[in-house]
């Protein structure tokens, strides 16, 4: 899958949550599932789009699997301990 085809996805996912259509949101980055160039980018955009439904346990599942995809990158823990502190946890 080219670049152009990964970003189109990206758009479309975005655009669908904008007119509140969240099935084909979501559709929209399930088509990318198993593309690993987007396997970071993918899981950020899921985050997002769980969060604004309000699925936060879903969300923090997701975060803890981009900790662990991208190790390096301090912004990620900092979104999961984010999903966290807004579950409740301790």
């Amino acid at each position: 899958m080219q670049t152009l085809d990964i970003e189109a996805h990206f758009l479309a996912s975005h655009g669908y949550v904008q007119l509140d259509m969240m099935e084909e949101a979501h559709a929209e980055l399930d088509a990318l599932r198993d593309v690993p160039d987007a396997a970071a980018p993918l899981t950020l955009c899921r985050i997002g789009l769980l969060t604004y439904e309000g699925r936060w346990q879903e969300a923090a599942t997701h975060a803890a699997n981009l900790c662990a995809l991208e190790r390096d990158v301090p912004d990620h823990f900092l979104l999961a301990a984010e999903i966290q502190r807004t579950l409740g946890a301790p």
